[in-house]
């Protein structure tokens, strides 16, 4: 696409760390937020039957293609938290973490903007201890939800989903 520009971005970022030595305990926070001007997205041609697009080149039914464009609504932000502190389980460590994520992408499908609206959602909980200088652990819990909307409704594009993991890790080793 030879009319493309070049994009440009704003951002802007908040962190916040704080720890108590004598609680052994500690809280971080991080913000960000991204607006980007004449994002570099996709637009879109599906073809409904044979068309016949720039130069004469014909595009058969069910095809799609696919150009760069410039296009503004681009939108990006995440927070993210987390809380550690001691926990009585043989020297263990208890952190708590939480997480939001929105991007908001647009594009064009067939010369109509589309936005694409992203949200996820997660929590986290994890115990981790040094039992001893051989020996360590660590189990963890990690839930998110993600929920896909689009401004365009055409078929079943919108989706919610759940993933989650459990991880139990120890380590052995000898000296």
């Amino acid at each position: 696409n030879l009319k493309l520009k070049q994009d440009y971005s704003h951002t802007f970022i908040i962190r916040f760390g704080q720890s108590n030595h004598e609680k052994a305990n500690g809280l971080f926070v991080f913000a960000y937020m991204n607006l980007t001007n004449r994002y570099i997205g996709n637009s879109s041609l599906i073809s409904s039957g044979d068309t016949v697009i720039d130069e004469g080149i014909i595009l058969k039914k069910g095809s799609q293609l696919n150009k760069p464009v410039n296009i503004d609504g681009y939108r990006n932000s995440r927070l993210f938290l987390t809380y550690s502190m001691p926990f009585g389980l043989i020297k263990s460590n208890l952190n708590f973490t939480s997480g939001f994520v929105y991007n908001r992408i647009p594009a064009l499908v067939n010369q109509q903007e589309n936005l694409a609206d992203n949200y996820n959602f997660s929590e986290g909980v994890s115990v981790s201890s040094n039992i001893s200088e051989n020996i360590d652990f660590n189990i963890s819990y990690l839930a998110n939800y993600t929920i896909v909307k689009n401004s365009l409704k055409k078929g079943n594009d919108d989706q919610d989903y759940f993933f989650h993991r459990f991880t139990c890790l120890k380590n052995n080793w000898r000296k």
